[in-house]
């Protein structure tokens, strides 16, 4: 297997989130998703503390909030905590920067990251940053921040917003009870454009224009509160603007006004050994679209949301407007092009008119009624079960045994009579439903389609099963039976390595994962299992871990897999060091393709205080690799080069094999 599992994950997931920057860039705002009532996916907690209180600026088709000279507010956890970050920021001349506001940022895992960039891309979002703790710098400069210890694979991410300065980014995880020092923290003065923007006929100044500069170095995965967008500004009285503290890179500048046209220009690159430029920008009079929403039968939608998406990625950035009391909308400030002009509205579906040239009048959005279902859920002997949740999935013909995700939330239903809850809100398509209640198995309706323009309820009827059974006992080498073993279900296609993981949240699978675990005779039995085919995990903290496969469970059916013998493993600790120094926070995985009953062997830890590691489980004899990354790169490309200078191959065997991990800091 070698290092397969490692690069590809890593490299994998800079592509996705390269390819978010470019299929979130013509998605909606933040700003939007919060203004709008449609949206079905929720923000974190923790992305909900932002909340900018600048100035709002009323822009054509949109309302911008700026950035620059506002600042972000955030709600500080009332929590306190043994440990967190302390430092000292100073300025690119050394000075002490006070107000300097400081964030620590929830990374995301890499199996939720591909899950996440996917749903919100769905909803047309942009991605916020969780908030774990945030301050501001003191007059000397200095920061001491408390902080939550950090758990799992996803690391901290530390922010630190200056003005003129680049964003500072720091990824590094809190360890229990310990205060990380960084020193001094010196901030790298941005680059500065400067201009003015005029009307493109007249070359009279244009006050209140929104003027953007985005870079491909902003962070799409985890970005820095207040600079989702980029880095914003207004234009003053005399129609200048100034945008500070840009990094290196291309630049992207758009602009837009009020009963204006939009301004982009790509690849603005400074001139060698420049930090300040002049971009003077004029802006066209804007076109216009509007026209009028209804649905199938003509009748006016009020508050209907229409977006105007240009055509083209070079034309404009999208416009949007609701609908009023008549129907009607208004699309203002596009540049001149085509367009695709779309609305949605509660209860309907999302419809589209396209080519739509701008300027044009009288479009007419038809939107057809969401589907209903009426589902009614009863046990096999016929009487109503009133308490369920219940979940639309989207069907797939030819899988019967993966169902994708829908944009139906999951319904909890309480006390239903006679089992029945109605479902809106359902696009047209094929689903089928699932359904939990306590005292059954996870259980599937057939699947049903939902046309186009239903009015009508579908009624869909599932009676709940009692699913089949996994009995077993589980030993040692030597037949003696083992107590207290967690033993879980699994599809019996689930393979142990991050791969797998990052994509089975997609379509979750059709098996009843659960545990229990095994008594004083080594005995277990798993009832309520949906029938379908599954695999056992089977653990115990001084055994290897051991897995049972191809195993078929059938309604009202018992499969007794009989004896599984756990054999002794090995343990594996060591040491990371840097530059002959022990290493804090470093990332260690261990892997091996060898197969152990169906599966390989992927596991990752990190090191404490002192540098030292040990992998929380026993392993399985045989060969293995171990690598180690520091976490605190300012970009993972470099993690790469740890990966492939620190690889060592080891031998496990019984008892516990100690590894001595060496790397440089370059």
């Amino acid at each position: 297997m070698k290092t397969w599992y490692v690069i590809p994950v890593t490299i994998f997931l800079l592509l996705a989130a390269g390819g978010a920057y470019y299929a979130f860039s013509g998605s909606k705002t933040d700003t939007d998703a919060l203004e709008d009532p449609l949206t079905n996916i929720e923000s974190s907690k923790e992305g909900d503390d932002v909340a900018n209180t600048g100035p709002v600026t009323e822009v054509p088709g949109r309302t911008a909030r700026v950035d620059s000279p506002t600042r972000v507010e955030v709600k500080t956890p009332q929590n306190t905590y043994p440990q967190g970050i302390e430092g000292h920021v100073v300025s690119s001349t050394g000075g002490n920067v006070k107000g300097a506001e400081v964030y620590l940022l929830h990374g995301v895992s890499p199996t939720n990251m591909l899950q996440q960039l996917v749903a919100l891309s769905r909803a047309g979002r942009k991605l916020r940053a969780r908030i774990a703790a945030n301050c501001t710098t003191g007059d000397a400069g200095t920061f001491k921040l408390q902080a939550p210890v950090t758990e799992g694979a996803a690391g901290f991410e530390l922010r630190i917003r200056a003005p003129q300065h680049i964003v500072h980014k720091h990824t590094l995880r809190i360890l229990p009870n310990r205060w990380e020092k960084l020193g001094v923290i010196k901030l790298q003065r941005g680059r500065t454009l400067t201009g003015s923007v005029r009307d493109a006929i007249t070359k009279a100044p244009i006050v209140g224009a929104l003027v953007r500069a985005t870079v491909a170095g902003f962070s799409i995965v985890v970005p820095t509160p207040g600079r989702e967008d980029g880095i914003e500004t207004t234009s003053n009285e005399s129609g200048s603007y100034t945008l500070a503290g840009l990094p290196d890179g291309a630049i992207e500048l758009s602009a837009f006004a009020k009963e204006y046209g939009t301004f982009r220009e790509q690849n603005i690159v400074f001139e060698t050994g420049t930090r300040t430029q002049t971009k003077n920008i004029e802006l066209p009079k804007g076109y216009s679209i509007s026209g009028w929403v209804t649905d199938a039968d003509g009748n006016p939608i009020s508050r209907s949301r229409v977006e105007a998406t240009p055509m083209m990625g070079a034309v404009s950035t999208p416009g949007h407007a609701y609908t009023d009391k008549d129907g009607q909308f208004d699309l203002l400030g596009l540049a001149m092009g085509e367009y695709i002009v779309s609305a949605r509205a509660v209860g309907f579906a999302r419809n589209e008119v396209k080519p739509v040239k701008a300027g044009k009048r009288e479009v007419h959005v038809a939107l057809e009624r969401q589907g209903k279902i009426k589902v009614r859920v009863l046990a096999r002997s016929g009487r109503p079960v009133k308490s369920y949740r219940v979940e639309v999935k989207t069907y797939f013909p030819g899988k019967a045994t993966t169902y994708g995700r829908s944009t139906v939330p999951p319904i909890e239903v309480r006390g239903a009579p006679n089992g029945e809850r109605l479902i809106a809100g359902i696009d047209a398509g094929t689903y089928l439903l699932q359904v939990t209640a306590i005292r059954f198995a996870k259980t599937y309706s057939d699947h049903f389609t939902v046309p186009e323009g239903q009015v009508d309820p579908i009624s869909v009827a599932v009676t709940m099963n009692q699913g089949g059974i996994i009995s077993g006992v589980v030993t040692d080498e030597a037949g003696t039976p083992i107590p207290g073993v967690s033993v879980y279900t699994l599809d019996d296609a689930y393979q142990d390595n991050p791969i797998f993981e990052i994509f089975k949240g997609l379509a979750p699978p059709k098996v009843t994962e659960t545990t229990t675990v095994t008594k004083k005779s080594g005995q277990f039995r798993i009832a309520l299992l949906t029938p379908a085919k599954y695999q056992l995990r089977i653990d115990h903290p001084s055994f290897a871990r051991t897995y049972k496969k191809n195993i078929d469970v059938r309604e009202g059916q018992q499969a007794d897999v009989g004896r599984i013998k756990l054999t002794t493993g090995g343990r594996v600790r060591g040491v990371v060091y840097v530059d002959g120094l022990p290493k804090p926070g470093a990332k260690v995985t261990i892997s091996s393709s060898a197969v152990t009953n169906g599966q390989g062997v992927y596991e990752t830890t990190f090191t404490g205080k002192k540098g030292k590691f040990e992998f929380g489980r026993m392993l399985p004899a045989g060969q293995y690799e171990v690598q180690a990354t520091r976490t605190d790169y300012p970009n993972p490309l470099l993690a790469i080069a740890d990966i492939q200078k620190s690889r060592r191959v080891i031998t496990v065997g019984k008892g516990v094999q100690s590894v001595t991990i060496q790397l440089k800091s370059r």
